[in-house]
């Protein structure tokens, strides 16, 4: 049976506390902070690996702004190749630039990238949307929580938290910690009411796709 571990406890504790003020102070200052929270769970999943970060935080920016590369890429395309062609073309262009490009310039062109892509394209459906201000968010949001949760395992032992994220800690923890990010994130979220707006929207395509499968 696995031994409790207290130093887990104490940086579970601190890290709550990161989370709450970082959502307060969003919330204050009526800033989107999902992009921020992005950045800290991709961190978490890389075993908190300082040297990840620049590629998290610069990927995360990349990926937004391929949004705002998609309204005039596509606009350009579309009366020679159709709108619904030429959005497949724009998105299978960018998924070959992060795939071809990685291994040459992995700060820009990686996975991180094409999650930001994809969880900002659902946002582009809120109200307001400003995909500049996420970008922002993204840098220095994420970069404050990352330098948290770093400065966190300092705090209670630098050496004993970076144990708990070695290659060696099992799948089902590493799942687990994720589950428990994304759980802090979607709390942090409902709190909001942009947040609540997200998650209207995405109930309503949910019962939308339910109703065109069951007919």
């Amino acid at each position: 049976m696995p031994k409790f571990n207290r130093q887990r406890l104490v940086f579970g504790l601190y890290l709550l506390v990161l989370i709450a003020a970082a959502e307060l102070v969003a919330d204050h200052f009526r800033l989107p902070a999902w992009p921020a929270f992005m950045a800290m769970i991709f961190f978490f999943a890389e075993h908190m690996d300082v040297r990840k970060a620049p590629h998290i935080l610069v990927g995360g920016v990349f990926g937004i702004a391929c949004i705002l590369l998609a309204t005039p890429t596509i606009g350009a395309l579309a009366p020679l190749i159709g709108f619904e062609f030429a959005r497949l073309i724009y998105i299978l262009g960018i998924v070959f630039a992060i795939v071809a490009f990685g291994e040459m310039v992995p700060t820009i062109f990686n996975n991180y990238a094409f999650m930001f892509l994809t969880v900002t394209g659902l946002a582009m459906q809120l109200p307001h949307p400003d995909p500049y201000l996420w970008m922002a968010v993204a840098v220095v949001g994420g970069g404050l929580l990352i330098a948290g949760v770093v400065g966190i395992g300092k705090l209670i032992d630098a050496k004993g938290v970076s144990r708990l994220y070695r290659s060696r800690i099992s799948t089902g923890q590493l799942l687990l910690l994720i589950a428990a990010g994304m759980a802090a994130l979607v709390a942090a979220m409902a709190s909001t009411t942009a947040g609540r707006s997200f998650f209207d929207l995405v109930g309503s395509w949910w019962h939308d796709l339910v109703f065109w499968v069951t007919g």
